[in-house]
C-alpha cells in the first residue's frame, strides 16, 4: 500500500519520518498552501490513501487536551461575506449559493472505535476574540477548528482518493492564550495513533 502522510509543519510530522514504505508532504500553514502542494503532489504519484495530521482547537471542552480525533466533516469557515455586523457563509449567499463549501468523508478507512468522528471547521484565521468564537458556533456548530483539513478534503474527493484526517486538541478555543496550550502532548498523542491506525492498514493488506 502506498502511504502520503500529509501535515502543515515539520512540528507535526518529524516524529513519523522514521516510518518506512511512506511519502510525506509539508505544506505549510493554510488550505490555499495545502489544495496547491497536495494537488501538485498528487499529480505527479499515485498513492492508495493520504493520511492529514496535525493539531486543533476544541470549542467544547468534551474534547480534552490531548484528545485524538477523526474527522468526518469539513466546512471552510471564512469564505463569504461580512454584512455588518453579521457573518454570510459563501453557500448561503446568492452570489455563491452553487459552490461547494462543505466536506464529507465516506472512506472505507477508520481509526480503533476509541477514537470519537468529529465536525470540523478550516479557517484562515483562527479563533481568539469572543465575537468570532461565538459567531462560528452559531453558524457552524462544529466540534473543532483546523486551518488546513477542508482543502484537503476538497483535493481527494475530487480526484476521488480515499483519506483520512487525524487530530488531535492542542487546546480549547478561547480568547487567545497559548499559556494553556499543550502542543508537546497533542502531538505525542497524534503520533501514537497515527502509528497504530498505519499498523493496522499494514495487517489488513497482508492478512
Amino acid at each position: 500500500m502506498k502511504i502520503l502522510i500529509i501535515a502543515a509543519t515539520e512540528l507535526e510530522i518529524s516524529g513519523l519520518r522514521n516510518l518506512s514504505n511512506i511519502d510525506f508532504l509539508t505544506t505549510g500553514i493554510g488550505s490555499a498552501h495545502t489544495i496547491y502542494k497536495l494537488s501538485r503532489k498528487l499529480q505527479k504519484s499515485v498513492y492508495d490513501i493520504v493520511i492529514n495530521i496535525g493539531i486543533a482547537g476544541a470549542y467544547s471542552s468534551e474534547y480534552k487536551i490531548g484528545k485524538v480525533v477523526q474527522v468526518k466533516t469539513e466546512v471552510f469557515g471564512d469564505l463569504g461575506f461580512e454584512d455588518h455586523n453579521s457573518f454570510i457563509p459563501i453557500s448561503a449567499s446568492k452570489l455563491g449559493a452553487s459552490q461547494k463549501n462543505s466536506y464529507s468523508n465516506n472512506s472505507i478507512y477508520s481509526l480503533d472505535k476509541h477514537i470519537p468522528f468529529v465536525k470540523s471547521l478550516t479557517v484562515n484565521r483562527s479563533s481568539g476574540q469572543k465575537n468570532t468564537i461565538n459567531e462560528r458556533i452559531d453558524i457552524f456548530n462544529a466540534d473543532i477548528e483546523n486551518m488546513e483539513g477542508a482543502g484537503i478534503f476538497m483535493v481527494c474527493n475530487d480526484i476521488k482518493i480515499p483519506f483520512v484526517e487525524i487530530r488531535s486538541i492542542s487546546n480549547i478555543i478561547e480568547e487567545r492564550n497559548t499559556k494553556n496550550w499543550d502542543i508537546p502532548l497533542a502531538i505525542h498523542n497524534l503520533h501514537i495513533e497515527t502509528i497504530k491506525f498505519i499498523n493496522n492498514l499494514n495487517k489488513t493488506i497482508n492478512a
